[in-house]
Order: structure tokens, then sequence, then C-alpha cells
């Protein structure tokens, strides 16, 4: 297992950035309720190409990546996760996380009142859980309006040629806190990722 650390936005060979915002002005979150999203995530100084296994020390987080399962039920330990210079996922410019037939972990150091993501689709299946409460989909906003891991989900979808992108928002019910979270997909970006 490979770890890298880093403290703010002291940028290793490995590094989030660490923002105070996830919202963009064109294509606000849509929560009815107020956010409790104090951390956020971009990829503007993360590097690299990550496989099952590998593990990044972020500054209020731990992210590991993790096998991902197939809509078939079989998992495979052989998918990767880079930084490209992208906009799929309509975040903070330029780079996001492609993840190719794996899965993230992200475990806040301390529990969150809130998590939300952007993300983009291009293809495939997709693995998402909270909580330790796992899920595999055929597509993301199917899982809009459900209960995982004792959190309410909200996803958005726009549809453009070839996917669709949209903002996940993770809001636990009253006595609950969001311990962990995670998503794959088999052509799937990641942006912004608030906790």
């Amino acid at each position: 297992m490979r770890i890298n650390s880093f403290l703010g936005v002291l940028t290793l060979n490995l590094g989030l950035s660490l923002v105070t915002a996830c919202t963009d002005p064109i294509e606000p979150t849509t929560a009815t309720r107020e956010s409790a999203v104090t951390t956020c995530y971009n990829f503007s100084s993360f590097a690299g190409t990550f496989g099952v296994g590998d593990a990044v020390m972020a500054a209020d987080a731990t992210v590991n990546f993790q096998q991902f399962q197939w809509s078939s039920g079989i998992w495979t330990a052989g998918g990767i996760a880079s930084v490209v210079t992208s906009t799929w996922a309509g975040g903070t410019p330029v780079n996001e996380l492609n993840l190719n037939n794996i899965l993230m972990r992200v475990t806040p150091n301390t529990p969150s009142a809130g998590v939300n993501y952007r993300y983009a689709d291009l293809g495939g299946n997709v693995n998402f859980g909270v909580n330790g409460d796992f899920r595999n989909v055929l597509d993301l906003d199917t899982l809009d309006g459900t209960v995982v891991g004792g959190c309410d989900i909200m996803v958005t979808r726009t549809n453009f040629p070839g996917g669709y992108r949209g903002i996940v928002e993770i809001m636990p019910q009253p006595g609950v806190m969001v311990d962990r979270f995670s998503v794959g997909g088999q052509e799937f970006f990641v942006d912004d990722v608030c906790q």
C-alpha cells in the first residue's frame, strides 16, 4: 500500500487543494436544507495515478482506492484512478479525478454533517456507499430520493452528448453523521468533493 500525506495546501508528490466552497454560480446545488459542509477538495494540485490499495492522507480525511464491483456482481482489482485535465464534472477548473473500474472511499477524520460532490458519468455502472451501506446501480441518479447509510441522498442530472453530470448530496438524518462515503464507476469523473 502506498500512503501519501500533506497538511493544508502543502503539496508533496500528491496533494488535494483545500478550498472554501464547492458551489458554482452556473450550476448551484439544489439542497432544500442548509448545507453543513465545511471542507472541500478539488484536484487542481492533485497529481498521479492510483490503484487498488493506494491511499492519500488529506488534511481532514483519508482517501482509499478499493475494488470495484461490475454490474454482473464480479469484483475487479484492476481499475485505476487518475487525475486528468477535463471539465466533465463541471467543477473547479481544471483537474478532475477519473475513476475507471475503481472505488474511491473517503473517511473524514471527524464524522461529517453533510457531503456533496460533482460527478460525470460517461458509461458503465456505478458503485456508491455511505456508512458501509453499499449500492451497485446502473445510473447514479436512480438513488435520488433514497436513504443510504442513514442519509438522505439527492442527485441532480444534466444530460450532455455521451453522458451526464450532476451533483450528489448526502444529508444525514437526525442522529446520524457521515463516517465514510464512497463512489466508483467505469467512465466516471468527480470534482469538488466537500465534507
